[in-house]
């Protein structure tokens, strides 16, 4: 019976070190902590031989432990690397924001004449970040479940209510969603509800459902009988 070897832990150099603290500013990227004698670089994917820069983050030695204790997913450290790599390469390219472009036949007016236009560039937007294949972010209906009972429970929170303009509603409906995306984000310890993993979808739901059930609009319907949700299995999106 052949035994399993563990891969051989490739060497981080120390030219990859200093780019590593160049791209988190000397700095835990998830507490902030800024002392040199905590710092230790992870391998993202957990192969210690893949030590390559798109595969390593420095983090201090605290959250390294919750790392490893799963407490922070690997979809965490992964969209934590993709932002500040993002926010490392954005800063290269950006010269300021008054810097312009001078676009010419950019675009041309009713009348046929040339329009030159002056373009601003400031900084590119947020990359998409690509889910674990086993969280929620990577399961279109667990994700749009998620979506659908949190915007009943942004509903029930908000009937009642009496709003002088659209406008308002609409302003309060985004503080709603946002206070209750910030709960998940804390009860959860997810960077996005995206990232929580497959096999805690049923207690994402849970959350929504005790919440959605709380409400004053969801103890009438429970008290008359009338369904405030519909079941993972029934939900068609």
């Amino acid at each position: 019976m052949s035994e399993v070897t563990a891969k051989p832990r490739k060497t981080i150099t120390a030219v990859l070190k200093k780019k590593l603290q160049q791209e988190a500013n000397s700095m835990c990227p998830f507490c902030g902590n800024s002392e040199p004698g905590t710092w230790e670089f992870h391998h993202i994917d957990s192969d210690r031989g893949n030590s390559t820069y798109e595969n390593m983050i420095m983090v201090c030695g605290g959250c390294h432990n919750r790392i490893t204790k799963g407490e922070l997913s690997e979809a965490d450290v992964r969209l934590k690397k993709t932002m500040i790599m993002w926010e490392l390469n954005s800063a290269r390219k950006k010269t300021s924001t008054s810097r312009k472009i001078k676009a010419e036949n950019l675009a041309l007016g009713n009348t046929g004449c040339k329009i030159e236009q002056n373009v601003y560039i400031g900084h590119m937007p947020p990359p998409r970040v690509k889910a674990a294949p086993d969280s929620i972010g990577a399961n279109a209906k667990a994700r749009n479940y998620a979506n659908y009972l949190a915007r009943k429970l942004c509903e029930y929170r908000m009937k009642g209510k009496i709003f002088s303009t659209e406008e308002e509603r609409k302003h309060a409906q985004k503080d709603y969603m946002v206070a209750i995306w910030e709960k998940v984000k804390k009860d959860f310890k997810v960077t996005s509800y995206t990232a929580i993993s497959m096999e805690n979808c049923e207690k994402l739901f849970q959350h929504f459902k005790t919440l959605i059930d709380k409400t004053k609009q969801g103890k009438m319907n429970k008290g008359r009988g009338i369904k405030s949700y519909f079941l993972f299995e029934e939900y068609d999106g």
